[in-house]
């Protein structure tokens, strides 16, 4: 949200009502997953802003690609290189003008829109003034941080490819080199690498993507199956890193300094390439790896020799900057799309250009959003996240599902107790207990509101979560009788470990769950 600079400036803060915005791997800095924008209002860090606004202006109208940055296509993915961009927002934005869903995002994006121009507005006065204090400010800050550069540890961000599509090629070898998608016709949960040739990807409803590709098969999401499958590879982070931090079904973080100090012989690269050739022969499924300094650093790398590759970062401040400041702004983990579109508008598109516009953004951002971008392009990250095994220093933890609208609140209850089912699974497995239970209620018109209720003790059991959240939803149908929704989700926020004088090797896990195979049956449809 904006807030007053006391200095005369804009202020652009991080807040964030689902994520903790600074440390949550896929969050925006600026507010890509929170209610930076507007109050509540869902986003999806699976959709791209305008990469051709030039410095100084602001894209007038949705986009000037011809439609909604907001629903404009995100290829920052694997596989998705080298696609006709131009042709595919075309087909997106011809799908999706006129709907709910548009005009919802179309009335995001015009405040952003107003924001970014004011901020752009703002650039214009500062480079006016005289902003020697302001740079020696910069610059103090950024030796303090420099101080806290920790090369001693070796971190490893594992990314599963394709997870849920792998999973079904390996059940099914006839999906092997076809373009399918796991979902249905009203949201898609994942996309093969055959169908992100497409366009096609994760978070894109289904009837727009069958129009990239018609010949795309639907494959039902079975949570059981690859919640199986996860477990298994889990099985291999342990012997690696007992406390290895898990972030979702699909990817974790491990620590291997231990691990390395005990078998001197092995390097970083030779264990990775080991332990990826292990869930290879164990599980069927094939494992992007990157090696870093620290865990920022490490998310990066995976995603450089996608798939099925590993990448290491060498361990010295030079490699680190030339690694990081050649990256494009929309690269490191915690920038979004909100935030590229904000940074572009103001002549940013490189992490060295971060660095060389620093003193602006002092002036034009909050205090948390400017030391993580300092953070970002210094490559030093957060100074507390590679803290593995020190206990849960999560926020929170959530299941929600995608449904076509209802307004049957009998099959919302339901939904309620099937989240609610995964929720507490979930927890015992990671031992794990929370004191705020938040339910997440998208209506059939995209606007996204929640409800919470803190207690005064701690909950861990399904029925109990059950009943807090069943409270909370009846609460809304009273108010709103008739409402109609699109997606729920149930979250548990206030989190405690559950064990006695343990400690909980596992410090993150993801915020948002999209577990299609949890709705009533007659609520999906292939």
């Amino acid at each position: 949200m904006e807030c007053d600079d006391v200095t005369g400036g804009l202020e652009f803060d991080v807040e964030s009502d689902d994520d903790d915005a600074i440390n949550v791997q896929e969050s925006d800095v600026l507010g890509d997953i929170s209610d930076f924008w507007d109050d509540l209002a869902e986003t999806s860090d699976d959709q791209r802003a305008n990469p051709h606004t030039k410095q100084g202006s602001v894209t007038e109208g949705p986009n000037a690609e011809n439609g909604l940055s907001r629903i404009a296509l995100d290829d920052n993915k694997a596989g998705m290189d080298g696609l006709d961009k131009q042709k595919i927002n075309d087909i997106i934005f011809s799908v999706s003008k006129g709907s709910r869903f548009y005009e919802n995002e179309a009335r995001k994006d015009e405040m952003a829109r107003k924001r970014t121009e004011r901020a752009v507005q703002e650039l214009g006065r500062l480079k006016s003034l005289d902003l020697t204090t302001e740079r020696s400010i910069v610059e103090q800050l950024c030796t303090k941080l420099e101080a806290q550069r920790d090369l001693s540890k070796v971190i490893v961000h594992v990314d599963m490819d394709a997870f849920y599509c792998a999973v079904e090629e390996r059940d099914d070898p006839s999906l092997k080199g076809k373009a399918f998608a796991v979902g249905g016709t009203a949201m898609l949960t994942t996309a093969s690498y055959a169908a992100r040739a497409f366009g096609v990807r994760a978070a894109m409803p289904g009837y727009i993507a069958l129009r990239l590709c018609p010949e795309l098969k639907f494959v039902r999401p079975d949570h059981r199956k690859y919640s199986a499958a996860s477990e298994e590879v889990r099985k291999v982070f342990q012997r690696y890193d007992p406390n290895f931090r898990p972030m979702s079904l699909d990817e974790a973080y491990l620590d291997l300094t231990p691990y390395l100090s005990m078998h001197p012989e092995d390097t970083p690269i030779t264990v990775v390439s080991r332990m990826r050739e292990e869930i290879l022969s164990e599980t069927g499924l094939t494992a992007s790896a990157g090696i870093a300094a620290n865990s920022l650093l490490a998310k990066v790398c995976s995603d450089r020799n996608k798939p099925n590759g590993q990448y290491f970062l060498p361990f010295d401040r030079e490699s680190i900057l030339e690694f990081v400041q050649a990256l494009p702004v929309r690269k490191p983990p915690g920038i979004g799309k909100v935030t590229e579109q904000f940074l572009h508008a103001l002549g940013i598109r490189t992490c060295k250009e971060i660095w060389d516009n620093r003193v602006y953004l002092y002036k034009l951002c909050s205090a948390a959003s400017f030391d993580y971008f300092m953070r970002v392009v210094m490559g030093i990250g957060s100074s507390h996240e590679d803290r593995f095994g020190s206990g849960p220093d999560r926020k929170s933890i959530s299941h929600e599902t995608t449904f076509y609208p209802t307004s049957d609140a009998t099959a919302m209850r339901a939904t309620i107790r099937r989240l609610s089912h995964s929720l507490s699974v979930e927890m015992a497995e990671e031992k794990i207990k929370g004191n705020t239970v938040t339910i997440k209620l998208k209506r059939s018109d995209f606007r996204v509101f929640q409800k919470s209720k803190k207690l005064m003790r701690y909950l861990k059991m399904e029925d109990d979560i059950v009943a807090v959240a069943l409270e909370l939803l009846n609460d809304e149908l009273q108010v709103n009788p008739g409402i109609e929704l699109r997606l729920m989700g149930v979250r548990m926020s206030g989190l405690a470990s559950s064990e006695v004088d343990k400690n909980v090797g596992i410090a993150k896990v993801s915020e948002s769950s999209e577990y299609l195979g949890l709705i009533p049956k007659h609520l999906f449809s292939i």
